[in-house]
């Protein structure tokens, strides 16, 4: 099962349209240089907000390990250094459209390199907290990819 494409807000036009290219872009205000997530105005001084591609380099802030499915199914947690590696993909996490929802999975927040943090899924790797990690992409149905990142540089 395919994650469910989100809708587009507005104010988030401009960087789902980025991901159809997996460039990873957040908003930056020109006259302030406050960075946040997708917004009309810049909430440090009222601006009105550009866009900047990121790196898409960060550090695992804190993680989580979902064991129970949203459909009610439950997974085994692997034991530690236990993630067996995904079919036709290195590193440990799942990332196929079949087993988008399929527990255990990991939502981590991200603290990325210039400096904002985002919560998204981890995949690939051991999860442990202050880990090097990097955007990679899970495609949509529509075109437009999902950012999640992946343990390493």
């Amino acid at each position: 099962m395919n994650p469910i494409a989100p809708d587009i807000a507005p104010e988030a036009a401009e960087f789902w349209e980025a991901t159809k290219e997996r460039r990873l872009v957040i908003q930056h205000c020109p006259s302030c240089g406050h960075q946040w997530y997708p917004r009309a105005i810049c909430t440090g001084c009222g601006e009105q907000p550009g866009w900047a591609e990121i790196s898409g380099r960060g550090t695992l802030h804190s993680f989580t390990v979902v064991a129970r499915g949203p459909d009610g199914r439950r997974g085994e947690i692997p034991p530690e250094g236990g993630w067996a590696p995904a079919a036709g993909r290195e590193g440990g996490w799942p990332i196929s459209s079949e087993d988008w929802l399929q527990p255990p999975y990991v939502i981590a927040l991200v603290e990325l390199e210039e400096g904002p943090r985002m919560l998204t899924r981890l995949v690939g790797g051991d999860p442990v907290c202050d880990a090097p990690v990097t955007v990679d992409w899970h495609p949509l149905d529509d075109g437009r990819h999902l950012p999640v990142f992946r343990i390493g540089d």
